[in-house]
C-alpha cells in the first residue's frame, strides 16, 4: 500500500490496493491449491459421508457464530433427504 500511496499520493485510500499484484497472486494460489483426487464416479453426498466418517468431529461449517461439525451436518442433511 506504501508504493501504491506514493505513486498516486492523491488517489483515496479506499481506491489503492493493499498487496501488489505478485502478493496477491501468491497468497492466492498458495492457499487455494488444494486439488485432491477423488472417486470420479461417486456423488457428492456419497464425499461428504465419507468425510463425515473420516473426521465427524472437525468443523465443517461456520457462518457467523455457528459452528457445525461434519457429524451434525451430515445428520441434518440426512434427516431433510428423509423429509424430501
Amino acid at each position: 500500500m506504501i508504493a501504491a500511496v506514493a505513486a498516486s499520493p492523491q488517489a483515496r485510500l479506499d481506491s489503492l490496493p493493499l498487496l501488489a499484484e505478485e502478493t496477491l497472486q501468491r497468497l492466492s494460489l498458495g492457499h487455494n491449491d488444494t486439488a485432491a483426487d477423488y472417486p470420479r464416479e461417486a456423488c457428492v453426498h456419497q464425499l461428504f459421508e465419507e468425510q463425515a466418517q473420516r473426521a465427524p468431529d472437525q468443523i465443517a461449517a461456520v457462518c457467523g457464530g455457528l459452528r457445525m461439525t461434519f457429524r451434525e451436518l451430515d445428520r441434518r442433511a440426512n434427516r431433510l433427504a428423509h423429509h424430501l
